[in-house]
Parts: C-alpha cells; sequence; structure tokens
C-alpha cells in the first residue's frame, strides 16, 4: 500500500508517521512538487480558499498515486470550517482524491491515530501492536528538550 505524507513546517512529528509505515510494509510518498508549485496548483483548483487550504490541495495532488493520504491535523478554529472538516470537504469539492485521513501531531494523542492508520494500512493487530512498539521512542516531541538531571544529594562538592 502506498500512503501519502503531507508534512508541514509546522509538524513536530514527521519521521514518526514515515518510520512507522515502513514497518507497517506501506511504502511513504511525499509530494513531488515543492511549496509555491504546490499552491499554485492548489489555487487553480480553489480559487478564494485560504492559501493553507490551496496548499494543502497542492500538496494532495502534487502526490503520484497513493491508496491514502496522511494530513496534519489543523487545531479547529471556531467558525472556520475548512480548519474543523479539511479532509471531508477536500473530498467533496474535489472528485478523485485518495482518501484522506487528518493525523495528530501530538505526542499524548498519537498512539490512538496511529493505531487507527495501522488497522487500515495492514489489517493486522498483533503487526500493528509491534510496529507502535517499535517506533514509540519517536514520538516524543523533538522540540521539549530533556531537563538535565539534578545531581545525586551526596555527590555534591562544598
Amino acid at each position: 500500500m502506498r500512503v501519502g505524507l503531507l508534512e508541514s513546517r509546522a509538524a513536530r512529528l514527521p519521521g514518526y508517521w514515515a518510520a512507522y509505515l515502513k514497518e507497517l510494509g506501506a511504502q511513504p510518498v511525499t509530494p513531488a512538487l515543492d511549496d509555491a508549485r504546490a499552491l499554485a496548483l492548489g489555487r487553480e483548483s480553489l480559487p478564494g480558499e485560504p492559501v493553507t487550504v490551496q496548499l494543502a490541495l497542492g500538496r494532495i495532488l502534487a502526490l503520484p498515486k497513493v491508496d491514502l493520504a496522511l494530513l496534519p491535523q489543523w487545531a479547529g478554529v471556531s467558525g472556520d470550517i475548512w480548519s474543523e472538516a479539511l479532509p471531508e470537504l477536500l473530498s467533496r469539492r474535489i472528485s478523485g482524491l485518495p482518501t484522506l485521513l487528518a493525523v495528530p501531531d501530538q505526542p499524548e494523542t498519537l498512539e490512538g491515530a496511529a493505531a487507527e492508520v495501522g488497522m487500515r494500512v495492514a489489517q493486522n493487530a498483533g503487526q500493528v501492536r509491534r510496529a507502535l512498539e517499535k517506533v514509540k521512542p519517536l514520538a516524543s516531541d523533538p522540540r521539549v528538550a530533556p531537563r538535565p538531571s539534578a545531581a545525586p544529594a551526596g555527590s555534591r562538592r562544598p
């Protein structure tokens, strides 16, 4: 199975999804166009829509043939229908898109979403569980630096 990965500059865990999909036996695929050309492509298809939506669509259209495309989940903004339901709206507005699935980028909600994706891709709970365990170290937020541990009480110099 070929799975498109739409990474964004704001994504915190871009390597997690690629490693996870490889563990499941899927082939991760990324868009073949740079952002400027993807934006132009999205703008042609959805003129008048927000730039973020046009860029996301351009990236999707720039994917080679895939069975599923994973989009970074946007934070919902009250009153902004695109932020609340991007995959569903794009699929309704543009025919011929692959199945679109928004996935979270926060470590605390990642495992549940990854398990759902894994079952769609591999359809084997044991394989999904093994893949989740193998990529678990990649699920921590790389922008959060670990705090240095304090020295044991008896090891301090006077």
